[in-house]
């Protein structure tokens, strides 16, 4: 079986489990558990993220082709009905007790607001639907002295979260930009993109692996910056350093299979990296090859696990909350690994890059399939 074939078989089979596997009987349409574990009479806002992450998914897949309008409505009530007047998106079974402390409780509170609220936004607009509210929370961010502030108060010595709070906050503007004020959402752009090449580490191509006193790790500076890069992705802006991004990224991911948000991480990254035409041929050498590895690990159900050690999956931020055993398929890890299989396919066969539909809000799960080309 060559590797397309391979692609394929496994795409299909994801696409079962988040259409029928993981389905809730008498829930509206759409809504799912996140894995086989999810007991939703005790964890019932869990099926939110289940829910946004199988959606991202299907999407990205196919099945929501054809949809009926009755059906895109219910699954657009259902996540709306999850939205504040602030136009957060949030989980009200998330209490101050139960969450990760960050720098304090408002930092952490807004990690874990900007990430459910930047998928459920994101599955929304996906589904060609609008909010209930508008995401009152952005207006301060699009004045530049204020964004410029926030910038400066990322501790990038975590790049790998504060990348997540950045390309989040990006999304956020973006989406409310985008069409209304395009003047303005260039402005910003450039603002983002000029902070991120000043603060650059010419070594590694990654933000905050130069810190003097607790520099990064180039995993986590890796991690973080895939996320980062979402931002030069959507305004179409080269990326310095390549070269130290593509050398790193290779050596990583011929390390085989590890989590699905460092697998997607780390190929997302060099996919993009191909228009820079450095070791082009040595990237689709190791992106077949993993993609093999992405297959052989998937399960019987045909779903997806984050990873197959022991111990234990958590929501993000929620340590006193939600968990269920690692090893089970689920729909974050299905999702994320379905679009890093996806991402392999429009590298290797550029010329079917139009069967796949990546999310159209920046964030993992989206493609720029017309990035530098």
């Amino acid at each position: 079986m060559d590797t397309k074939q391979i692609i394929e078989q496994s795409l299909e089979r994801a696409r079962e489990f988040l259409l029928h596997t993981v389905s809730v009987p008498g829930e509206r349409f759409g809504v799912k558990r996140c894995s086989s574990f999810h007991d939703i009479k005790a964890y019932p806002d869990m099926c939110l993220p289940a829910t946004y992450n199988a959606t991202h998914g299907l999407i990205l897949l196919g099945a929501y082709e054809g949809l009926t309008e009755e059906e895109r409505q219910e699954l657009i009530g259902f996540f709306n009905s999850y939205q504040q007047e602030d136009g957060y998106y949030r989980m009200p079974q998330m209490s101050d007790d139960q969450v990760w402390k960050g720098k304090d409780l408002a930092y952490t509170w807004q990690y874990i607001g900007f990430h459910v609220t930047n998928y459920t936004f994101g599955a929304v607009r996906s589904l060609g639907g609008r909010c209930s509210y508008p995401l009152a929370f952005v207006k301060l961010y699009m004045e530049p002295e204020f964004l410029k502030r926030w910038l400066d108060g990322r501790n990038m010595e975590n790049p790998w979260l504060e990348g997540n709070n950045i390309v989040n906050l990006g999304s956020f503007l973006i989406g409310e930009l985008e069409g209304r004020d395009d003047k303005r959402m260039r402005e910003l752009g450039e603002l983002l993109l000029n902070w991120h090449d000043r603060h650059q580490d010419p070594a590694t191509g990654y933000w905050g692996t130069d810190y003097p006193v607790h520099p990064a790790t180039q995993m986590a500076g890796m991690a973080g910056a895939a996320h980062n890069f979402h931002l030069y992705y959507y305004f179409n802006r080269e990326i310095h350093y390549a070269d130290k991004i593509v050398d790193y990224c290779l050596e990583f991911a011929r390390g085989g299979v590890r989590t699905a948000c460092l697998d997607v991480d780390v190929i997302d990254v060099l996919v993009n990296m191909l228009p820079y035409h450095y070791r082009e041929d040595e990237i689709l050498e190791c992106l077949a090859w993993f993609a093999g590895q992405l297959a052989g690990f998937q399960n019987e159900d045909g779903g997806f696990a984050d990873e197959k050690s022991n111990g234990v999956r958590r929501m993000d931020g929620w340590v006193g909350g939600y968990f269920e055993p690692q090893g089970l398929s689920n729909c974050f890890a299905t999702w994320f690994r379905s679009a890093t299989l996806a991402m392999i396919a429009c590298a290797l066969y550029p010329e079917e890059q139009d069967r796949w539909t990546f999310r159209n809000t920046i964030g993992i799960g989206y493609f720029n399939k017309h990035y530098l080309r």
